[in-house]
């Protein structure tokens, strides 16, 4: 069986191109060096750079995405115009299957003003009226070495106070990478049900706070002080720095969506086999303990 891997240069791509193996094609915006996979250099609203790569492939696994701080113009352009124009191009070569990896954020309840989840909710449209068998995949906040959430949640953690937008309480499920790739094997190795819908998430649910406080305690030693921000303060500022001063801004509106909305799994989808890792392995709080 050979595959294609859009986003293969990214935080999940990469190591997903690894697993799968030598015969793995890995559609890349930039020169990834030496990967134990086939590199495809070529940007994913353009097919006439890659479509040739998607002779003889009979599952392509769609992970490039545009996150974090964008207009909503260019969420739509490169989530939604990036995933038709893919699915045209797998139509076009007879690609028998498309596993798309959308978002949690795509399932949440409001979505104004969140143009990332408009995107992915968007795109999963187009993929169950595409014709092709397919899967769609919604995971949780993915963590592990290297995750960009990872990062963003450090920083606001570790600030001198830190930070708690809204009342802290929203629920958040994280899940280890290694775990991500390893549930992805499996669908594409044991495809489900014809145009099934499967959520990733980790195996504990924790708030949003007590996830910030556990990075803060990984990286500072202590939980330190903290702030509260009320929603109600918060969401008509960002939307007003938006409007006027967008690129200045530290984060959006749409980007405190997890301290809105929970960011959980249905308890009847949770995968839980094998046994998953823990938020402890996603943040490094075992290495350090």
């Amino acid at each position: 069986m050979r595959v294609l891997v859009t986003g293969a240069g990214g935080f999940v791509g990469s190591r997903l191109a690894a697993a799968l193996g030598p015969e793995t094609f890995g559609l890349v915006r930039r020169d990834p060096g030496t990967v134990p996979w086939r590199p495809v250099r070529g940007d994913l609203l353009e097919p006439d750079g890659w479509r040739a790569s998607l002779a003889g492939v009979s599952t392509v696994v769609h992970l490039a995405a545009l996150t974090g701080k964008a207009r909503a113009e260019e969420h739509r352009r490169i989530n939604v115009e990036g995933t038709r124009r893919l699915i045209d191009a797998c139509k076009r070569a007879g690609v028998e299957r498309l596993v798309f990896v959308s978002s949690i954020a795509a399932g949440f309840e409001d979505l104004r003003r969140y143009p990332y989840g408009q995107a992915k909710r968007e795109a999963e449209g187009f993929v169950r009226d595409s014709g092709l068998a397919h899967v769609i995949v919604r995971p949780t906040m993915i963590l592990g070495p290297g995750s960009p959430n990872l990062e963003k949640l450090r920083r606001i953690a570790t600030l001198p106070i830190m930070p708690i937008f809204g009342t802290g309480r929203t629920l958040v499920q994280p899940v280890h990478v290694d775990d991500v790739v390893l549930r992805l094997l499996q669908l594409v190795e044991s495809p489900p049900e014809r145009g099934a819908l499967v959520s990733i998430g980790g195996p504990e649910a924790v708030s949003i706070e007590v996830l910030l406080e556990r990075i803060r305690i990984v990286e500072r030693g202590s939980s330190g002080p903290k702030i509260r921000l009320p929603m109600g303060l918060m969401l008509p500022l960002l939307a007003v720095g938006e409007t006027i001063a967008f690129g200045a801004m530290p984060f959006t509106t749409g980007q405190v969506a997890t301290f809105r909305f929970d960011s959980t799994v249905p308890d009847d989808a949770a995968w839980r086999d094998p046994p998953l890792l823990s938020i402890d392995a996603m943040i490094g709080a075992e290495a350090t303990s």
